[in-house]
């Protein structure tokens, strides 16, 4: 079993994170347009402190497992949710740490792929409610998620 390390506002993050958006990881599923979108809109922001990227790593080795992409403020959402290692329960820690992070209601936009039908069974499975259908900025059809803070499931 592994044993997971949950973090926010890690240091050199970004450094990390473009380096696997170099090497084209997984998050380009939840995400079309991923690099682009971190490059000019995500680094900039989290600079900024109007974003934040929680990490779950192995907590042995320290090798990243995945991450959540966040938007804080007037509006919280889980703008990429990327486990980069399947079978050990990433999507969940990922979205409890989401969970215990937000102290509000937040939502969360999933593309409507072959990729992601998984994550629309969790989400739907953890209580998330649709909020919309619609496109996203790249032109995606994508479902939106709420989910109820008071609704928890921890």
């Amino acid at each position: 079993m592994i044993k997971l390390s949950i973090v926010n506002r890690e240091n050199d993050i970004l450094d990390e994170l473009m380096h696997l958006n170099k090497q084209q990881v997984k998050s380009r599923v939840y995400y079309p347009g991923f690099g682009i979108w971190f490059n000019d809109v995500f680094a900039p922001s989290y600079i900024n402190g109007d974003r934040d990227v929680i990490t779950v790593r192995d907590k042995r080795y320290g090798t990243l497992l995945g991450f959540a992409l966040l938007k804080i403020g007037a509006e919280n959402k889980i703008c990429n949710l990327s486990p980069l290692v399947d079978g050990v329960g990433m999507t969940q820690a990922i979205l409890d740490a989401s969970l215990l992070y937000y102290n509000k209601d937040f939502t969360i936009d999933v593309p409507i792929t072959p990729e992601t039908i998984k994550l629309h069974s969790k989400l739907n499975t953890l209580g998330f409610e649709v909020l919309e259908h619609g496109l996203s900025k790249d032109h995606v059809s994508q479902i939106t998620y709420i989910k109820d803070r008071n609704l928890g499931w921890i």
